[in-house]
């Protein structure tokens, strides 16, 4: 016997009153409301609750209605349940659906409902029957769990972008870079992807310093940032610019060749160039020291970085405002 014969054979032997136990469950529903309706989608009965939710005097008054009557002020919800409800009639098939019903008591009104064939007793289809359930305020309460969950993370975001940004230059920091050339340097292992790398260091900032003080030197930091900056928008925007010490800067790009890479050197010489500091009626050109290289097959991050730091004083040593890099690897 199976679960169907069981309660067949439940109702039949405790002698069920399946009409008063349906108006039972209807009735004594507070938060679910259940309608009937019949093969053209007119009213034939609603609870408590539905007269409740739509403020009307008596479940009599809405009797022979349809949705296009009740819901004047949604007419597409109207045209939507109507469709469901004739679909339902002419397949047999129960649906599970969410119906929007406009704007009531200044909410969005969203139910959820289920829809169901109903039948007589020659197992005819006779109509519809559809028990709702208003989620609007569930729905809120996650749009508003999914709005603070956006801010928190752009708060986060904010945070790591103030933990990875050098204060001074509005650069990324050391840690950043270190962070950075590691996940790239990774990558080359797994997938060659090449990437390469520009240290820079200025020339006259102990002169300046010595000089003029510390809080010109302080200016001149952000005068240099502001420049590299500006050549990380015009040149490419993937190029990851750090103040990684004092004076001590660096250029990571990722998916960059020698050559590219040393175009970028020279580009960045051309701009401080062209663009000398001036503040407090101070006039000077800031200059730098480059090395420049491209990671190599079978070189280590260490060996790399290292190779990098020679051409940087072998730059020094030919008399500063100067860039060096391999030439061979550019042929």
């Amino acid at each position: 016997m199976n679960h169907k014969d069981n309660f067949d054979y439940f109702l039949e032997e405790k002698q069920i009153n399946t009409y008063q136990l349906v108006k039972e469950i209807v009735n004594q529903e507070e938060h679910r409301v259940f309608y009937f309706k019949d093969l053209e989608s007119r009213f034939l009965y609603v609870n408590d609750a539905f007269v409740s939710k739509f403020n009307l005097r008596s479940r009599d008054e809405v009797i022979g209605m349809t949705d296009y009557e009740l819901f004047t002020h949604c007419p597409e919800h109207a045209k939507l349940a109507y469709r469901d409800e004739q679909e339902i009639i002419a397949t047999g098939k129960a649906i599970d659906i969410l119906e929007y019903e406009g704007i009531r008591d200044g909410i969005e009104r969203v139910v959820r409902t289920h829809k169901y064939p109903l039948y007589d007793h020659q197992h005819h289809i006779c109509g519809t029957f559809g028990i709702s359930e208003d989620i609007s305020m569930d729905l809120q309460i996650i749009q508003e769990e999914r709005q603070k969950e956006q801010e928190m993370a752009q708060q986060i975001d904010k945070l790591n972008e103030k933990v990875n940004e050098d204060a001074l230059s509005k650069l990324k920091n050391a840690r950043y870079a270190k962070r950075r050339y590691r996940y790239l340097y990774q990558q080359f292992i797994k997938e060659y992807i090449p990437f390469s790398i520009i240290l820079l260091d200025s020339d006259n900032f102990k002169q300046v310093n010595d000089e003029f003080g510390h809080m010109i030197g302080d200016l001149v930091i952000k005068y240099i940032g502001k420049i590299l900056l500006t050549i990380k928008e015009t040149y490419k925007n993937e190029l990851n610019i750090c103040r990684i010490g004092g004076d001590e800067f660096l250029v990571i790009l990722p998916s960059t060749t020698i050559k590219e890479a040393a175009d970028v050197a020279f580009m960045i010489k051309d701009a401080f160039s062209q663009h000398p500091f001036c503040e407090n009626e101070i006039l000077t050109h800031i200059t730098f020291s480059m090395g420049v290289g491209e990671i190599q097959l079978n070189e280590t991050l260490e060996d790399f970085l290292h190779r990098v730091d020679t051409h940087l004083y072998r730059a020094k040593r030919n008399g500063k405002n100067d860039i060096d890099f391999n030439v061979s690897n550019l042929i």
